[in-house]
């Protein structure tokens, strides 16, 4: 049984879009034609522009096709970016710009008001919208979270894992992906179809390392891609499936303050090292994806917890540094998987 993705934001809107900039140079839009254009603003620099413009600044988290961009590439947002453009790059493992494909998921809203309110149902564009979000351990190809999503993990080698969904998108969907350890990790993917992706997970240098990671897909029930009319999200037989949309930078949360609790939402522990806290906790560890700004990498720390999320961002190298990111959270009130 499906039910409704719920938001505590007035009006929330989600998008997925698979980007593709190349030398020639062009960009194009692999998913998301309907709803967004796309221009080659610079290497490995596409610029999208959604066709119906949000009330105030979004949400955007992407990751890139490893075929593509190579061992340990990542997506990062030039800067936050506006109601009206969506703006990033692909990069390699040394922070190089690359034209390449990556997978970018972006929530925004379609009122201007950023009070909290009753829950809100998640709209997407697309034909039955709907979402899988798990969180995985690579090493012992195990689910921890979004069992009733994912039929099977299988190890190939290290980093490497092909997820099978227990039930098929009608479209190939749009895949984020975040890595998690107490060392950084960056998590991509290497191909996808409408029931399963190979995710390839890695360490600074771009060299492959096992790790548990985040994995959200938001695809579509048919087959054509019909945009513009809203419909609500739905995810599996969760319990009240939510979704969060966070900025973060230091000590402080410029969107989603509401959701959070501790010294404006944030606690720092040290340079690129904090933890967001939940106003009210899921049932179970919910799934986390995220993305800095400029150059930089973004992970979940070891250990979350249904009510506290523990980020770190690091330069290109896997130095700590303090920095905007964006993340969008999924989560339930359901205990069990």
């Amino acid at each position: 049984m499906l039910k409704d993705v719920y938001h505590r934001h007035l009006k929330p809107r989600i998008h997925g879009f698979q980007a593709t900039v190349a030398a020639t140079p062009s960009a194009s839009l692999g998913i998301g034609s309907m709803d967004a254009t796309v221009a080659r603003a610079s290497q490995g620099l596409p610029t999208i522009t959604p066709r119906y413009a949000f009330a105030r600044r979004p949400v955007m988290v992407g990751c890139t096709n490893q075929a593509t961009a190579g061992n340990g590439s990542y997506f990062a947002p030039v800067a936050l970016p506006s109601a009206t453009t969506l703006q990033g790059r692909f990069l390699n493992s040394g922070g190089g710009v690359v034209d390449s494909t990556g997978d970018i998921i972006t929530l925004g809203w379609d009122s201007s008001s950023t009070d909290n309110c009753l829950q809100q149902s998640l709209v997407g564009s697309i034909r039955s919208p709907r979402i899988i979000a798990a969180r995985i351990d690579g090493t012992n190809a195990v689910t921890l979270q979004g069992n009733k999503d994912i039929l099977s993990v299988t190890r190939n080698t290290t980093g490497s894992y092909t997820v099978v969904f227990n039930r098929a998108f009608g479209r190939t969907p749009t895949i984020v992906v975040t890595g998690e350890g107490a060392a950084p990790r960056v998590a991509t993917y290497s191909a996808k179809s409408p029931s399963q992706c190979t995710i390839l997970t890695y360490d600074t240098a771009g060299t492959a390392a096992d790790c548990i990671f985040h994995l959200v897909a938001y695809g579509q029930e048919g087959n054509d891609e019909l945009g513009r009319l809203r419909r609500p999200v739905h995810a599996s037989t969760l319990l009240r499936p939510t979704a969060f949309s966070l900025n973060a930078a230091g000590t402080s949360l410029h969107i989603g303050a509401s959701d959070a609790a501790i010294s404006g939402g944030v606690s720092k522990t040290g340079t690129g090292d904090f933890t967001i806290t939940l106003r009210e906790s899921f049932g179970k560890v919910p799934i986390c994806v995220g993305s800095a700004i400029a150059t930089r990498k973004f992970f979940v720390l070891n250990a979350p917890t249904s009510s506290a999320i523990r980020l770190a961002t690091v330069s290109a190298g896997g130095g700590a540094v303090d920095v905007d990111c964006d993340l969008i959270v999924f989560g339930s009130d359901e205990r069990g998987e």
